[in-house]
């Protein structure tokens, strides 16, 4: 049972081991015969791979995100054990007295290692099929709209990007979030399985997540694709909510004329010539596409549920040359300060983007 190398501690003590290495593969939420919620994962300690089981399903999301963060970590008080299921191997078990903390890259000698946990059975499902919260999916979906330009997120001290993205099949459209080195892996109106991704329920409303599990591969063209300009395709019916925005976030993306890939750090760019670092083309400044996408949650005047809604840049220029504040287009706090102090709104939306809207008074 005794480990070779000296990041286990004192396996000889289980109860009072500490383990450093990397951990892979954070499973989902099980139930053993005894009806007791654990989950599983596994630990790379050097070039062994021992498999984890914890005991404390409270501490799932801290698992969770120290897999994504790629970092290390050290288990304080974790007991490696014999394995049950591989005779001569040791196993990690942890329970609600270990602590999980973060550390350096330099404080384990060895690196991460780059290991395939995709399950090829993962069920290819539908969008409009996605019932359950927490369930691992395969999507083939076609990218439709990018939702936010990255972001750059302090996730355990250590920088992630994140991005919100709309993706769409035959039945319906959702919103995925893409985490880390996903972010810039896939282009608009272009058609991808996405492997090992994750329902999530926010506010009564279906969203994908992508997991360090996730992989993202080039597929072949879908038929009838869902489109944001003909969403009337999917099942989802149209609706509608009076009220006012509560909470709003505008998303401003400068674009490459070119290839409409993101340009990064163009926001205070003082130079009158930009390159691409997707397609190599070098523009003029003044040329990049600006494209601005609004996450707005809109309280319901009678029942105060917030609906979360998306308006595009369509709908929302539509809305503004109607009031004459098309110029608020060029200042993203003017903008968010306008529609935050507009009156009661009529806002009508399907899939939980918007359609139109209707402003009744000031």
């Amino acid at each position: 049972m005794a480990t070779s190398n000296s990041y286990a501690g004192n396996s000889q003590d289980p109860k009072k081991s500490d383990v450093k290495g990397y951990i892979h593969a954070v499973s989902e939420l099980k139930r053993s015969r005894s009806n007791t919620k654990y989950f599983n994962a596994t630990m790379q300690v050097e070039d062994n791979l021992w498999r984890m089981v914890c005991f404390s399903p409270e501490k799932h999301s801290i698992y969770q995100n120290a897999e994504m963060l790629k970092s290390p970590v050290k288990l304080e008080n974790a007991a490696v054990v014999p394995s049950k299921f591989e005779p001569g191997k040791v196993e990690v078990h942890v329970n609600r007295a270990t602590n999980l903390e973060v550390i350096k890259t330099s404080a384990v000698p060895f690196k991460r290692r780059r290991l395939d946990f995709i399950d090829e059975q993962t069920p290819v499902v539908k969008i409009d099929n996605l019932k359950e919260n927490r369930q691992n999916v395969t999507v083939n979906a076609r990218v439709l709209k990018f939702l936010e330009e990255p972001e750059n997120l302090n996730l355990y001290g250590k920088p992630t990007l994140k991005q919100q993205i709309l993706i769409a099949d035959g039945t319906s459209s959702t919103e995925l979030t893409l985490w880390g080195d996903l972010v810039g892996k896939v282009t608009k109106e272009e058609d991808y399985c996405f492997q090992q991704v994750q329902t999530r329920v926010f506010m009564d409303t279906i969203m994908l997540t992508t997991t360090p599990n996730t992989k993202i591969i080039t597929i072949s063209p879908l038929e009838n694709v869902v489109s944001d300009n003909n969403i009337s395709e999917s099942n989802e019916p149209v609706n509608q909510v009076t009220g006012t925005i509560k909470h709003i976030k505008v998303n401003k993306t400068i674009k490459c004329s070119s290839c409409s890939k993101v340009v990064p750090d163009c926001e205070n760019k003082t130079s009158i010539i930009t390159r691409c670092k997707a397609c190599g083309m070098t523009q003029r400044t003044k040329d990049l596409k600006l494209s601005i996408c609004i996450s707005a949650n809109v309280e319901n005047e009678e029942t105060q549920h917030i609906e979360r809604l998306t308006i595009f840049e369509n709908v929302l220029v539509d809305f503004l040359n109607n009031n004459n504040k098309t110029n608020l287009l060029q200042s993203p706090e003017d903008l968010e300060e306008y529609l935050l102090l507009l009156g009661t709104c009529v806002y009508t939306y399907k899939n939980r983007i918007m359609k139109s809207i209707e402003l009744l008074s000031n």
